[in-house]
């Protein structure tokens, strides 16, 4: 899948879970400068997120967006400003981050949230993931375990090589996985062991 064909399908699936009428270059537009930003290492402020909401007519409130915008701030602000380090380790970790970026953004908007979900996995030097109808039951149930358990899947999807370009998964199981550059014949290897653990204790929460 192509750069712009994985741009529309978060896009689609975005519209999917929202249940409405596409919203189309809009929507695709705040995506791509959300990408955008979270590759360049750049903050993902108030004024930004002010634009997508306006853009996308999300009816979020300016105060609540500032709050947003410090909260994302002070989380990532290791991170801000500086070279992306490619990894595999610290996944379970990055799930973690990504489902409270979730659950404060979304608890504005969903879509808001998937937006600042994109930024932060880039910023995190992750490949950005869609979210479709199949997502729609996890996303919606505000609970830590499951949205951690649905992002921990998602990061393994693919992965960056250490040249920054995106690798796909073709064949593994969750505790590693073989991944190739489209059209390259190399194969390069993730293990998930330690996600794996984290999602052990997801899963036991979600049980308790």
């Amino acid at each position: 899948m192509s750069e712009a064909e994985r741009l529309d399908a978060f896009v689609l699936g975005s519209e999917a879970l929202a249940g409405r009428d596409p919203v189309g270059p809009a929507h695709r537009g705040a995506l791509e400068d959300a990408l955008r930003l979270g590759r360049a290492g750049e903050p993902c402020g108030a004024e930004t997120l002010g634009a997508w909401c306006l853009a996308l007519e999300l009816g979020v409130a300016a105060s609540a967006l500032a709050e947003l915008a410090g909260w994302l701030e002070a989380t990532f602000s290791a991170q801000l400003g500086r070279p992306r380090i490619l990894r595999a380790r610290d996944a379970g970790e990055t799930a973690e981050t990504l489902a409270e970026v979730l659950l404060r953004a979304g608890a504005l908007d969903p879509c808001l949230g998937r937006l600042v979900c994109a930024w932060a996995t880039e910023l995190l030097a992750r490949p950005f993931f869609t979210f479709g109808a199949r997502d729609a039951q996890a996303l919606g149930s505000g609970e830590r375990a499951r949205l951690r358990l649905l992002l921990g899947g998602k990061l393994r999807i693919a992965i960056y090589d250490l040249e920054g370009r995106r690798a796909e998964w073709v064949a593994g199981d969750s505790g590693a996985g073989r991944y190739t550059v489209p059209g390259e014949a190399a194969v390069l290897i993730a293990e998930w062991h330690e996600l794996q653990a984290a999602e052990a204790r997801w899963r036991a929460e979600l049980a308790d």
